[in-house]
């Protein structure tokens, strides 16, 4: 009996340290029908992606490979979160003006370790498109 309750307060352990470990931020499109969401795992920022309720694309590393070393042991120093809404004229094409609506998340990161690096990762959802 001893080894059960051991295993599950283990288990209930486990789950909070890395619930502790992860870091998440959530953003939606100006009409809610986008939402992204960044999550830092263990020191590695991750995306996901839904569209009206459905999952679009799954929780995966943003796959940053900048040159020399990789970053490593990134943590959170900021997340901020704009909105823009404004129209602009092109110089060819169908439309004589071009609504810009979006929202967007600048979420800033730095190293805990090494060279401690900052890095700021821009992030703009429209009503049907994200820009990263």
């Amino acid at each position: 009996m001893e080894s059960i309750y051991l295993s599950v307060v283990l288990l209930f352990a486990v789950q909070f340290a890395s619930a502790a470990s992860e870091i998440s931020q959530t953003i939606s499109s100006p009409d809610k029908q986008v939402n992204v969401v960044f999550c830092l795992r263990d020191g590695t920022p991750h995306w996901s992606v839904d569209f009206t309720g459905k999952q679009i694309l799954l929780p995966a590393p943003l796959g940053i490979k900048p040159k020399g070393n990789p970053y490593k042991n990134l943590t959170q120093i900021g997340f901020s979160i704009s909105s823009s809404d404004h129209t602009w004229k092109p110089t060819w094409g169908k439309s004589s003006s071009i609504r810009d609506h979006y929202r967007q998340a600048i979420w800033k990161l730095q190293e805990t370790t090494g060279e401690k690096r900052k890095l700021n990762i821009i992030l703009r959802v429209f009503d049907n498109a994200v820009a990263l």
